[in-house]
């Protein structure tokens, strides 16, 4: 690595890296992705590339690129690597408008890999043989099950129209991830409309994130009929994101479209920052307690919504008789002290199935009691222990169950004070 960050001559870094110790794979991943980079800078063969990379324990590489960065030699070096047998990349970050004279190349190297699984797009130029290269590779490549497309993406039509014909005959996307803004083409009507047509008919899509960008954070950038169609036809998802895109008067519509779509076991939701007014709340309750009437809900993100401590206390009666929420996203909302305590008789109390709250009020230094209970969930009340239980078998309980209490309470006052500290998992 030190060779390589000091511009040394590839054979020298190939020779350090292929007769160097087994001990040296426990070198910290950033440098060694520091080295690589300076590596492709510098126009190192593809063989020195290769070595460099089998250093790592596991073949877990992400790459992230610089937003300024136009240089033509790295990624031409990195498309090469990412058609070679030896890959260790597992994704890949493109910046925007990067030279067509080697992004043509760099797409038809990802659809020759069989270990990219993860990849994200800026905006190009409307360059034909660019975007037939995009298109054939969404057609082709059969690893990456992980796509997002920046909000610049869709201000070309060439790459936008390539990216739709891609999507129709690709068979391995299951996550896909939009962000739109008002000057894309994702704004206009007709393209909306063939784009959710396009998704609805991916039967392996099982993850969709939609957003807007933050500077244009409640603006309506998407059509609500088209979003409608998509979230009543759309049988495989699994996971739907809505962020920063104003449902004001269309977050109840929304909310009956995902409770139609019985087909469709949904177990993640998110709505964030989808109300600009408190006003609109009453509405936005309405929505939730029909989102929380699916038994397959695990997980519900409404932060940043203007709700009010009054709406977190109707929220944690709805949530009295559920049994199937686990995550509850409430950040950016308002939290006061009578509403911690209302959620700590909650998971105490009544709801057995709620393991994580996330508020940037609620700490493990101010709420040990509601952490003490929320840990009761995660490991499960129902334990009990027998009393010819094997030793292997309490072993496991108790690592388990450690989240419930302070690790010293086991090192310290022994056996019999933990057991008082967790009755749940004692017998009767």
């Amino acid at each position: 690595v030190s060779a390589c960050n000091h511009g040394r001559s590839p054979y020298l870094v190939t020779q350090l890296a292929r007769f160097s110790p087994a001990s040296v794979a426990n070198i910290h991943a950033k440098e060694m992705e520091s080295a690589f980079q300076k590596a492709c800078r510098a126009a190192y063969p593809i063989r020195t590339l290769q070595v460099l990379y089998g250093f790592f324990d596991e073949p877990n590489v992400h790459l992230k690129f610089p937003v300024d960065h136009r240089d033509e030699s790295y990624l031409q070096n990195l498309g090469h690597l990412l058609g070679s047998e030896h890959d260790h990349i597992r994704s890949v970050i493109l910046p925007s408008f990067v030279p067509p004279s080697c992004l043509e190349a760099f797409f038809c190297a990802i659809a020759g890999s069989s270990t990219l699984q993860g990849l994200s797009l800026g905006g190009q130029k409307d360059d034909p043989p660019t975007c037939d290269a995009l298109g054939l590779m969404l057609c082709d490549n059969t690893s990456v099950h992980r796509l997002h497309l920046d909000h610049t993406f869709f201000r070309s039509r060439g790459m936008a129209a390539a990216f739709l014909q891609g999507l129709a005959e690709n068979q391995s996307l299951q996550h896909l991830s939009i962000e739109l803004d008002r000057r894309s083409l994702c704004f206009t009507y007709d393209f909306q409309a063939d784009l959710m047509a396009t998704i609805v008919k991916k039967s392996q899509l099982s993850r969709l994130i939609v957003a807007g960008v933050s500077s244009e954070r409640g603006q309506t950038i998407v059509h609500i009929d088209h979003l409608l169609t998509l979230l009543v036809s759309a049988h495989s998802l699994r996971a739907i994101h809505l962020a920063r895109i104003r449902l004001e008067n269309n977050v109840f519509q929304v909310a009956q479209a995902i409770s139609s779509n019985t087909a469709a076991p949904l177990k993640d939701l998110t709505l964030s920052r989808c109300m600009m007014l408190s006003s609109s709340a009453s509405r936005f309750l309405s929505a939730v307690a029909l989102v929380l009437k699916l038994p397959t809900l695990e997980k519900l993100s409404i932060s940043g919504n203007h709700l009010k401590n009054e709406h977190f206390l109707a929220i944690l009666q709805l949530l009295e008789n559920n049994k199937s929420l686990i995550r509850l996203n409430y950040e950016e909302n308002e939290l006061l002290s009578s509403g911690k305590r209302a959620l700590t008789q909650l998971v105490r109390k009544q709801n057995q199935s709620l393991k994580w709250v996330l508020h940037e009020e609620i700490t493990k230094s101010t709420d040990k009691l509601l952490f003490y209970y929320l840990g009761l969930n995660q490991c499960g009340r129902s334990e009990v222990i027998s009393p010819d239980i094997t030793k292997r078998r309490f072993g496991r309980l108790i690592r388990k169950a450690k989240t419930c209490f302070d690790c010293d309470v086991l090192l310290v006052n022994g056996l019999y004070e933990l057991l008082r500290e967790v009755p749940h998992v004692w017998c009767q």
